[in-house]
Order: C-alpha cells, then sequence, then structure tokens
C-alpha cells in the first residue's frame, strides 16, 4: 500500500473539528435512521438489477454466487453486507475496519490512518446510531445476523487483490476522492475476469453538494450558497471536508471511454426541479460554464462488461 499526502486524505483526517460537526449530527439525526435505511436499500436495489442486467445471467436482478469486490465500502458495510447476503464479497479500502471491540484493529487503524479517524470511528460507535442502524439493516435483508464481508487494507491505484479474477467490482461515492482517477479505473478493469461487471459511481464535483462541505450533510445547507464552489465570489466560503479532484462530467466520460470502452451511463439527479426553481437567471449567468447534466446530476454510475 502506498501511502503519503492527498492520496490518503479522506474524511476521518481533515480536522477535529470537522469530526465533532459528523458526530453532533449523527447524535441529532437518530430519528433519521429508519428513513436512511429504506432510502439507502432502494438505491441498493437498482444498483444491483444494473449489474445484474450488465451480466445478462441473472434476469430476476439478483446476483447470487459471484465474487464480488468493493473499493471503499466504509465503516458500517452496508453495501458490501447487502451482497454478501447472497455472494461471496471482499472489501478493499485505505481505512482499516475494526469489527467489534478489536483493540489491534484499532492500533492499525490509528497507525495507518490517524487519530482523526480512529476518533470518528470510536465516536459513531458510542454514539449507538451504528448499533441501532445495523439493527434496522438486519430486519430489511431478512436475517438473524448480518454476513461479514472480508476486508483488505489498500489502495485500488496499487491493483486489487487477485486480478482478472472477480465477477463484480463496485463502488459508489469513492473516485471523486482518488487523485489519479484514470489509474484507478484501470486496476480496476484489470480486477475483473472476462465477461464481469465494473459499476462505479461518482459524486460529481459540479454539483451543488460536490465540495463536500459537511454542513450540506448535516442539515445546515443553507450556510452554504447554491453551487459555491464553482462560483469565483463564493468559493471562499466552502470548508471542504476531503480531498477532491474535481473532474468534470466530460472527464470522466474520456476516462471512461478509455479504460471501459462501451461503458453505460446513468445520471441520478436527486432533487432537481428544486433546484431548478432555485436557478435564478442571475444564478445561470454565473454558472454558463456548466452544462445542465453537471449541475443537476448529483451521482452518475458508469457500468462497464469486460469483453
Amino acid at each position: 500500500m502506498t501511502s503519503g499526502g492527498n492520496r490518503l486524505k479522506h474524511y476521518g483526517t481533515f480536522g477535529l473539528g470537522q469530526i465533532a460537526t459528523q458526530l453532533l449530527n449523527v447524535r441529532r439525526q437518530r430519528a433519521r435512521v429508519p428513513g436512511l435505511v429504506d432510502v439507502k436499500h432502494e438505491r441498493l436495489r437498482r444498483d444491483e438489477a444494473r449489474i445484474a442486467g450488465a451480466l445478462g445471467d441473472a434476469p430476476d436482478g439478483t446476483l447470487r454466487g459471484r465474487r464480488v469486490l468493493i473499493v471503499g465500502p466504509g465503516q458500517l458495510l452496508r453495501e458490501a453486507r447487502y451482497y454478501a447476503v447472497h455472494n461471496q464479497v471482499t472489501c478493499l479500502d485505505i481505512d482499516v475496519i475494526p469489527k467489534g471491540v478489536d483493540l489491534e484493529a484499532y492500533a492499525h487503524m490509528l497507525r495507518n490512518n490517524g487519530l482523526g479517524r480512529v476518533i470518528k470511528t470510536v465516536g459513531r460507535k458510542l454514539v449507538g446510531n451504528d448499533r441501532y442502524e445495523l439493527s434496522l439493516w438486519r430486519d430489511r435483508l431478512g436475517v438473524a445476523r448480518l454476513p461479514d464481508p472480508r476486508c483488505v487494507v489498500g489502495d485500488i491505484s496499487d491493483g486489487a487483490p487477485e486480478p482478472g479474477s472477480w465477477d463484480v467490482l463496485t463502488s459508489v461515492s469513492v473516485f471523486q476522492s482518488i487523485p489519479d482517477a484514470r489509474l484507478a479505473v484501470q486496476r480496476c478493469a484489470e480486477a475483473l475476469r472476462p465477461g464481469g461487471v465494473l459499476y462505479i459511481g461518482v459524486h460529481i464535483w459540479t454539483c451543488n453538494s460536490g465540495h463536500h462541505d459537511i454542513r450540506a450533510f448535516t442539515g445546515r445547507d443553507d450556510e452554504v450558497p447554491l453551487w459555491a464552489h464553482l462560483r469565483p465570489s463564493q468559493a471562499h466560503l466552502v470548508q471542504r471536508s476531503a480531498y477532491l479532484n474535481e473532474l468534470r462530467l466530460r472527464d470522466w466520460r474520456a476516462i471512461f471511454g478509455e479504460m471501459c470502452p462501451g461503458f453505460h451511463e446513468f445520471q441520478e439527479r436527486y432533487d432537481e426541479a428544486e433546484f431548478r426553481a432555485k436557478m435564478t437567471p442571475e444564478l445561470r449567468r454565473e454558472l454558463a460554464d456548466y452544462e445542465d447534466d453537471e449541475l443537476y446530476s448529483v451521482d452518475v454510475f458508469f457500468c462497464w462488461r469486460k469483453p
């Protein structure tokens, strides 16, 4: 695993103030957890159906018996646990992901990912929302015990474990924080077996929340002007909470066009009508360099089947 510099910058290493803000919001948002689980489950079913369709041999839209590699699964392993109900899942992440009270894993996290990541992870567990959410996932997935996917610490830019062997590689809201996205996509393509499917979702830099100012995700989005990061007059008001490569949609299309020729693109435009209503003529002129696809698409997914 290569380390150092912005390559390994992530939410857990962007300052204790940012972490404290996130933990306070976690505590306040407990009542919203069931709704968030419902939304995430619905989106995972959507993603699974797209992947199954690309594989071409799962007519019911459900993946079964597949070897799935998930890049950047996050500490709760939501996506990984979902797919692991019927598949063999491995996770690849630059963060150590402790399971239970594993002091050795936390020591490894401290060495690899820093004190901020440890504080955030322990803090989330102490707040209790994680236990509550996982209980909801057990009910939603109809299992008495959630699957326990294998987790590997590593950087996809250094290559996937067991390249050339995976049926499915998926990643959501990770690649916008990878400095050399072209190399990372190349490594993903190399990871797949012939006929395997790649499915990568990117939180687009040019969407309203593309700046990753934590206020946009903690109920304080009204404190950040619309598309502030794209407007020279407002950009100084943005407080980023993660490293971002700032790639535009045209850049992603060029990367996938080179590495995954024949890919399919899916745009998710959450709350588009609301944002169009807020787009005044003056604001649209200020954002004249950006197409509607860039401004209103929030997550863009790229799907490709390896020949």
